[in-house]
């Protein structure tokens, strides 16, 4: 599909239907889209990620995400906060403190979820669709695939004990590096 043609129908289903049209978050940033948004603990606070890094997650960060889909008879939400392995645990009481003052905030009744790096659910892999997590390693792991990206170059490192689809997963990640 053309990306006239496509933008043609996104414009169409927006001016036909409101609920479809890209919204702003609490500190003025459009999110992912109306129904996605990511937050990084930043001391006691958080701060919006941009769009273009969303799906990039830092091991040593904590995040709150809010997903809205539709629901009979309103909208649903879901809200987690994921935990990096290296987060520090201050962090990790901010995430899920600011989490529920967010949940505590909107109409309905949210879901709100905790987890931690490695043991995400399906669902939130769903939603999330693309992650990347950024670890800090002192050594590369034969089970893994890496994207390993300095200033100006990106190399990709495969493990020997990789699977076919983890190496098209490594080639569907590696366009949002450039």
């Amino acid at each position: 599909m053309s990306r006239p043609l496509f933008c043609r129908i996104v414009e169409g289903v927006v001016s036909h239907n409101d609920y479809f049209r890209q919204r702003t978050d609490v500190v003025e940033v459009i999110g992912l889209s109306f129904i996605q948004k990511v937050w990084c603990v930043a001391g006691d606070k958080l701060r919006s990620v941009p769009v273009e890094n969303a799906v990039k997650l830092f091991s040593g960060d904590c995040y709150v995400l809010q997903y809205t889909y539709p629901g009979i008879p309103r909208d649903e939400t879901i809200f987690y906060a994921w935990h990096g392995h290296a987060s520090i645990e201050e962090d990790r009481v901010c995430a899920l403190s600011q989490m529920v003052a967010i949940a505590s905030s909107i109409k309905g009744a949210p879901v709100l979820a905790q987890i931690t790096q490695d043991k995400e659910p399906d669902q939130f892999l769903w939603i999330v669709r693309t992650l990347i997590v950024f670890k800090v390693s002192s050594s590369l792991h034969s089970s893994y695939c890496y994207i390993l990206q300095t200033r100006a170059t990106i190399f990709t490192w495969i493990g020997s004990l990789t699977s076919t689809r983890d190496h098209e997963l490594l080639d569907s990640m590696l366009p949002y590096f450039f």
